[in-house]
């Protein structure tokens, strides 16, 4: 089982591995064979040798110098202010073949009306000298040999400091600098930091190590976020430029919706395979998914919208239902988070396909209550031709059709719709109310009936004829 202590040596490993070091000051290097200066960094330091790795040349090797044949890279100078002239000691810049480029001293031998010059160079590999025409952009003031013996040394890091110093690595650049240094990096353990430079400058930099051991406490949690939002950025970016991604607006209106109580929307959104995360910024929601069908099927469910079914005024209590009951039962079925019922229209609030749901359910309503007007009709008019015959229905006299589409003389058939209707539309006029109301018409049928039974003979024998129809109808 690792301790405490193990797994501390397993962060501080981890970010030495993946940290970018400042390993070396970049230095120019002498090769005698050649008479060039290449550019090269200092890995190490022994007695009165230099480990120096050749940059952009070379196959990157290694090789042990002499010192006398390093030193710091020229400083930078104001191009606009160098005009060398005739007889000017200068450093030009060369490729040749295979090699990196690097700088060799010449003499400027003339100076062309075109701008360009004409510098007096050793040639490589011998004593003569070779006149090469150049650009002054090619050449440089000559920096000289500027040697000295540098030396090396070791600050041992305090070991609960390590890991900080470890990913606050790349301030030792600006240490080196200050301190005039060749070079000041963290060796390869983590345990020291090496310091190569002049005796003078390795001492002004010991004080500035410790300085830095003092001041990167503050530093490290936030180089560590750094590293880690980097690291994550960057992660996000692959996914994006992999994957999908699919924006939409959404109405500021039903933002809580999308989002859901405490995020439960968004987590039901991004459960869904292959979604890495949902975005809302302000009513903007952008998905990021692995690829467009699982995208969609995020979006059904965080797409929002509001919609409006008209409807005919004298259908809305049958859509609603007695109670509500149509009503209700269309919101649960569909799953549309609201319905709101005006005069002449619903209005629906929910994802795209609920409230795509709803609207063809309150249709299908509307065309269930037409259907159920139309055999009403049907059935008022067939029991019309019974009693032309003289056979009694049970049902009174045929009315026209109340509003709401349910007919006022067929209690069986209206209750229901009627009711909710009424309901609806505020009317005060129920159901028990209209039955009494036919009751008391057909009453009145019936006496005016009798009546003209006792005035009229021919109503006599009329009755007498349809009790016979009933009679010969029940055999």
């Amino acid at each position: 089982q690792e301790t405490r202590s193990d797994k501390a040596e397993l962060r501080i490993a981890y970010v030495l591995h993946t940290a970018t070091f400042h390993m070396a000051t970049q230095v120019e290097v002498f090769l005698r064979d050649r008479k060039t200066y290449y550019l090269a960094e200092i890995r190490d330091v022994r007695d009165a040798e230099l480990l120096v790795a050749f940059v952009n040349g070379f196959d990157g090797r290694e090789e042990w110098v002499d010192q006398s044949c390093v030193r710091p890279v020229p400083a930078a100078f104001e191009e606009d202010s160098f005009a060398p002239i005739v007889g000017d000691v200068v450093e030009m810049r060369v490729q040749r073949e295979k090699e990196p480029a690097g700088w060799v001293e010449g003499r400027v031998k003339s100076v062309k009306s075109t701008g360009s010059f004409v510098v007096s160079v050793p040639a490589p590999g011998g004593a003569s000298t070779v006149d090469e025409l150049v650009s002054l952009s090619d050449i440089r003031p000559a920096a000289g040999a500027r040697r000295a013996h540098y030396e090396k040394t070791t600050v041992p890091v305090p070991k609960e400091k390590r890991e900080i110093i470890a990913v606050t690595a790349s301030l030792l650049g600006d240490l080196c600098a200050l301190a005039g240094c060749l070079a000041v990096f963290l060796d390869k353990a983590g345990e020291n930091i090496v310091v190569v430079g002049a005796k003078a400058n390795i001492a002004r930099a010991r004080p500035l190590v410790l300085q830095h051991f003092s001041q990167v406490e503050s530093l490290g949690a936030l180089q560590r976020d750094v590293n880690s939002l980097n690291s994550k950025l960057e992660e996000e970016r692959v996914k994006v430029e992999r994957g999908c991604r699919m924006q939409f607006d959404v109405d500021s209106d039903h933002i809580s919706l999308v989002i859901g109580k405490k995020g439960a929307n968004i987590k039901k959104a991004e459960a869904v395979e292959g979604i890495h995360r949902v975005a809302v910024d302000q009513n903007k929601v952008t998905i990021f998914a692995d690829n467009e069908d699982a995208a969609w099927e995020a979006r059904e469910i965080l797409e929002f919208v509001s919609a409006k079914q008209p409807v005919e005024p004298e259908q809305v209590g049958g859509i609603i239902g007695r109670g509500g009951k149509n009503i209700n039962e269309i919101q649960k079925l569909s799953g549309v988070q609201r319905m709101n019922v005006y005069d002449d229209y619903i209005e629906f609030v929910g994802t795209r396909n609920a409230v795509d749901t709803a609207r063809s359910m309150v249709q299908m309503q509307a065309r269930y209550m037409d259907k159920r007007a139309e055999l009403d009709v049907q059935v008022n008019a067939l029991h019309e031709d019974l009693r032309t015959l003289g056979i009694p229905t049970g049902r009174g006299p045929y009315r026209e059709r109340a509003a709401g589409g349910e007919s006022n003389g067929n209690a069986e058939h209206s209750a229901g719709a009627g009711e909710a209707n009424g309901a609806a539309n505020g009317d005060a006029t129920g159901p028990g109310r209209r039955n009494r109301r036919n009751r008391r018409n057909r009453k009145r049928e019936t006496d005016g009936a009798a009546a003209a039974d006792d005035s009229t003979p021919s109503a006599a024998s009329a009755g007498g004829a349809a009790e016979a129809a009933v009679q010969v109808a029940e055999a």
